[in-house]
C-alpha cells in the first residue's frame, strides 16, 4: 500500500482506492451488456457526445469531477446496474467478471462517484451480506468497496445509511479474505467520522483485539500499520465501549519476538495503547489486570532498546518524542491510582524495577520516569516512611539531583544537562520529605553543591527554571518546617573561620536572594515559597532551644563563631531552654546578632501578609509573628516586617475587619463607649495565645487570625513600642481596644447560641 489515503485494489488485489456521492440515479435503459462491453465502456470513456475532450479538471480528485461528465457516466452505468441485476438474479457466475471489471475500473478516481450515483456500488455491497456468495466473487466486491471509498465521502456515507458496515466486518472472519477485508475498511473509515462511528459500534475494535490475539494474526501481519491506523481512528471515540484488554494486548504485540525488531510498528502500536490507556476507565482495569509489566516493558524498550539509527533513517524522532512524552505522564497517572497501590504493595517486582530504573545513569529517561512513579507511590505517610526508612530510597535520588545540577553548572558543558529528570528528582524528594522524621535524614540536600546551587541561578529565565527553582525552594521549606537540625544547617556560616568573609554569610542570605531576585510575575510563586522558608526558620527559632540551632555568640567580635574542638558543652546543654530566663538569656543575644546580619527577612516575611491570593499563608505569618514579638529581637524584627508597604495594613484589616481609614460603623461606636466591653475586652486580650489556624476550618479563619493579630499587637507594645512613631503607637492601642470589644462580641454571641 502505497498510500494510507488512496490505496487502490489492483486486479490481484495489493492496493486499494476510494469512493463517491450518494444520490441514488436511475435510468429508463434496460440494456444487458456483455462483459467485454461494460470493459470497453470503462476503458473508452474519452469524449463526451460533443467530441470533446473529457478531462478531470480536478487532477484526479473524484469529488471535483465536472458534473456533466459525472452525470454523463452515471447514466451509461444504469445499462451496468440492470445487466448485473440480472446477472445475479440468474445465478450467473458471469457476475464474477463483471464485478472484476468494475472494480478494475473503480481504480480510475473518475469512476468512483459515478458507481455510488448509478447504485452499483450499493447493489454490490448488498449482496455481500448473503451467506452462499462464492469467495471469488466477494473478493471483487471488497476490491469495488475499497476503491470507490478511496478519497471519496459520499460513497463512505453510503455505507453507513445503507447499514453495509456489518457485512464489510464479517468478511474480517475469512482468512483468505482477510488482508483485503483490512485494507477496505481502512479505506471506508480513513478521515470519515461517521465510518468511523459505525464501525465502532458494529464491534471492529472486539474483532481486531480478538484477531491480534489469535493464530489468524499471521495472515495479514504484513497489514499491521494499517491496524495501527484503524486503531488510533476507534481510540478516538472508543471510551465507553472499547474492549478492556485492548491496551495490554496492544503491548503486548509490540514487544512480542515478531514485532519487537521493527521501530515504526512498535511506536506505533505503542502509541494507540496509550491512547486507549487516556480513558480513565480503561485505566484501573489495565492496573487490577496486572498491565504495568507490559507497560514498564514497552517503555524500557523505547528508551534503551530502539536502534537510534534506525529512527532516524524512518523519520520516526518526532513520533518518538511524543510517545516519550506521553508515556512517562501516563506512567505517573496509573501510579496515581488508588488501585495501583493495592495491586501493586513495596515488594512487588514493580517497585523492584522502579529501583533498577533509579540506578541507570546513562538512561535519564528511565530515572525520571521511575521518580514521577515513586513521587506518586509516596504521596501517603506510610509509603513515603517506607521508601526512606526501608528502602533508602533517597540515598539513589540525592545522588541523580547532585549529578545534573553538576552538569547544570558545570563550565565548560561536561555533559548533557536533563531538566525534566532534575524537576522529577525534586518532586519525589519532596514527597519523601512530608513525613517530619524523613526530613532531618534528606538534611544533605542543603549543602552548598545542590539545593543552594539551584537558588543561585537565574529564576526568571535559565534551563527552565521557573520549574526548577519553584521545586527546589519549595523542598527547601518542607525540610525546614519544624526541622531544628536542617534550620542549623541553614543558619551556619559558610566559613568556620571568623577572618573568612564568608563567615558572615549563611545559606539563608542565598534563599533571601532568591526572594529578591524572582520577578514577581513569572516566579510569583517561587518568590512566595522562598518567603514561606524563611517563616520556617525564624518560627523554629521561636519554638526550639537556640544554642543547637544558632553558632556561639561572641560579644567581642559581634559575630559568629563555631565552638572550638573539644571545648566544654555542659554550660550551653543546661542553658538550652529558651522557655527559662536563662535560656532565653543565651538565645535572645545569638538570635539579635542572626537577624542583624540577615535584613533582608522583613521583606520577605512581609510578603506573606500583603500577598491577596492565599489567606492561609497570611494567617500562618500572623501566628509566627506573634510568637516572634514575645521577645524583644523578634518584636523588632515584626516592627520593621510592618514597616513594609502594606503589612501595617493588612495587620489593621485582620484585627478590625476593615480597611485603614475606614470609619467604624454607628453601632461599632456606641458599644466602644461601654465601660464594660472596654473591660470585657481587656480580659480577653490579656488571655490569649497564638494559635496556629487549621486550613481545613475556613469559617473559623477570620477569627484566629483576629486573636493572634491581638496577641501581636500586645506583644509589639510591650517589647518594641519604642520602634514605632507617636501615631502608630496610637494605632496599636486603637486595634487592642477595637479588636479586644470584637472578640469580646463574639464569645458572648457563640454563648448565646449555645444556650
Amino acid at each position: 500500500m502505497e498510500n494510507l489515503h488512496q490505496n487502490v485494489i489492483p486486479q490481484a488485489v495489493d492496493e486499494l482506492v476510494t469512493p463517491g456521492d450518494h444520490q441514488q440515479h436511475t435510468t429508463a435503459a434496460a440494456n444487458i451488456l456483455t462483459a467485454s462491453e461494460i470493459d470497453s465502456l470503462l476503458q473508452n470513456w474519452t469524449h463526451d457526445n460533443t467530441g470533446q475532450l473529457v478531462r478531470n479538471q480536478a487532477g484526479g480528485d473524484a469529488a471535483l469531477l465536472p458534473d456533466p461528465d459525472r452525470l454523463r457516466r452515471t447514466r451509461a452505468l444504469g445499462d451496468v446496474l440492470h445487466t448485473v441485476q440480472q446477472l445475479w438474479y440468474a445465478g450467473s457466475e458471469e457476475i464474477d467478471a463483471v464485478a472484476q471489471i468494475l472494480a478494475n475500473g473503480s481504480r480510475t478516481a473518475s469512476w468512483r462517484l459515478p458507481l455510488g450515483d448509478s447504485a452499483v456500488f450499493d447493489f454490490f455491497l448488498g449482496i455481500l451480506a448473503v451467506d452462499t456468495i462464492r469467495q471469488s466473487l466477494k473478493l471483487q466486491i471488497l476490491r469495488l468497496a475499497g476503491n470507490c471509498c478511496a478519497d471519496a465521502d459520499e460513497n463512505r456515507a453510503r455505507v453507513v445509511s445503507s447499514n453495509h458496515m456489518p457485512a464489510l466486518l464479517a468478511q474480517l472472519e475469512d482468512d483468505s479474505l482477510l488482508p483485503f477485508a483490512i485494507q477496505v475498511i481502512h479505506n471506508v473509515m480513513m478521515d470519515y467520522e461517521s465510518t468511523q462511528l459505525a464501525a465502532l459500534n458494529a464491534g471492529l475494535s472486539a474483532k481486531l483485539v480478538d484477531l491480534l490475539a489469535s493464530p489468524r494474526f499471521a495472515h495479514c501481519q504484513h497489514l499491521l500499520g494499517m491496524i495501527g491506523t484503524i486503531f488510533e481512528m476507534l481510540s478516538e471515540s472508543e471510551a465507553t465501549v472499547a474492549n478492556p484488554q485492548t491496551p495490554l494486548i496492544l503491548l503486548n504485540l509490540a514487544l512480542s519476538p515478531a514485532v519487537v525488531d521493527d521501530a515504526a510498528d512498535v511506536i506505533q502500536l505503542t502509541l494507540v495503547a496509550l491512547s486507549y490507556l487516556s480513558f480513565e476507565n480503561l485505566q484501573t482495569v489495565f492496573v487490577s489486570s496486572y498491565g504495568m509489566p507490559s507497560l514498564l516493558g514497552a517503555y524500557y524498550h523505547i528508551s534503551a532498546k530502539l536502534d537510534p539509527t534506525v529512527v532516524a533513517e524512518e523519520d520516526l524522532e518526532a513520533q518518538l518524542k511524543q510517545l516519550r512524552n506521553t508515556f512517562m505522564q501516563l506512567l505517573a497517572d496509573l501510579c496515581y491510582l488508588p488501585t495501583f497501590n493495592q495491586v501493586y504493595d513495596l515488594s512487588s517486582p514493580i517497585f523492584q524495577t522502579f529501583q533498577s530504573w533509579l540506578s541507570s545513569p546513562g538512561n535519564p529517561s528511565l530515572q525520571a520516569a521511575a521518580c514521577l512513579c515513586l513521587g506518586n507511590v509516596a504521596r501517603s505517610d506510610e509509603a513515603s516512611l517506607a521508601l526512606v526508612s526501608n528502602h533508602q530510597l533517597h540515598t539513589p535520588v540525592i545522588a541523580i539531583t547532585a549529578a545534573q545540577v553538576s552538569l547544570a553548572t558545570a563550565q565548560p558543558a561536561q555533559g548533557p544537562f536533563d531538566a525534566v529528570l532534575l524537576h522529577s528528582a525534586l518532586s519525589l524528594l519532596k514527597n519523601l520529605a512530608i513525613p517530619a522524621s524523613s526530613r532531618p535524614v534528606l538534611g544533605d540536600l542543603l549543602t552548598p553543591d545542590l539545593l543552594p546551587t539551584i537558588w543561585s541561578l537565574d529564576p526568571n529565565t535559565s534551563m527552565q527554571t521557573p520549574q526548577l527553582h519553584f521545586a527546589a525552594v519549595s523542598l527547601t521549606r518542607l525540610l525546614l518546617t519544624s526541622t531544628p537540625q536542617n534550620v542549623r544547617r541553614l543558619c551556619a556560616p559558610l566559613s568556620p573561620d571568623p577572618l573568612s568573609p564568608l563567615s558572615s554569610q549563611t545559606l539563608l542570605h542565598r534563599l533571601l536572594d532568591v526572594f529578591a531576585r524572582a520577578d514577581p510575575t513569572q516566579a510569583a510563586h517561587t518568590r512566595t515559597e522562598a518567603a514561606r522558608a524563611a517563616l520556617a526558620v525564624v518560627r523554629v527559632l521561636h519554638t526550639t532551644p537556640v544554642p543547637p540551632l544558632l553558632p556561639d555568640w561572641d560579644p567581642r567580635d559581634d559575630g559568629y563563631v563555631f565552638r572550638r574542638a573539644g571545648a566544654p558543652v555542659a554550660a550551653a546543654a543546661a542553658a538550652a531552654s529558651s522557655s527559662s530566663p536563662a535560656g532565653e538569656d543565651v538565645a535572645r543575644p545569638r538570635r539579635e546578632v542572626f537577624y542583624r546580619r540577615h535584613g533582608a527577612l522583613g521583606k520577605a516575611l512581609a510578603h506573606l501578609v500583603v500577598q491577596p491570593k492565599f489567606g492561609v499563608l497570611r494567617s500562618e505569618a500572623w501566628f509566627v509573628f506573634a510568637l516572634m514579638a514575645r521577645s524583644e529581637d523578634g518584636a523588632g524584627v515584626v516592627s520593621k516586617v510592618l514597616a513594609v508597604p502594606g503589612a501595617w495594613e493588612a495587620l489593621v484589616e485582620s484585627i478590625t475587619g476593615r480597611r485603614e481609614g475606614e470609619e467604624r460603623s454607628a453601632e461599632t461606636a456606641e458599644e466602644r463607649g461601654e465601660v464594660t466591653i472596654s473591660t470585657d475586652a481587656a480580659s480577653v486580650v490579656d488571655g490569649l495565645q497564638p494559635q496556629q489556624v487549621d486550613p481545613q476550618q475556613a469559617e473559623g479563619m477570620a477569627r484566629v487570625d483576629r486573636e493572634n493579630g491581638l496577641v501581636l499587637v500586645s506583644e509589639l507594645v510591650k517589647h518594641a513600642g519604642g520602634d514605632f512613631p507617636a501615631a502608630r503607637r496610637a494605632a496599636l492601642g486603637e486595634m487592642l481596644k477595637e479588636g479586644g470589644e470584637l472578640v469580646a462580641e463574639g464569645r458572648k454571641d457563640d454563648g448565646a447560641k449555645e444556650g
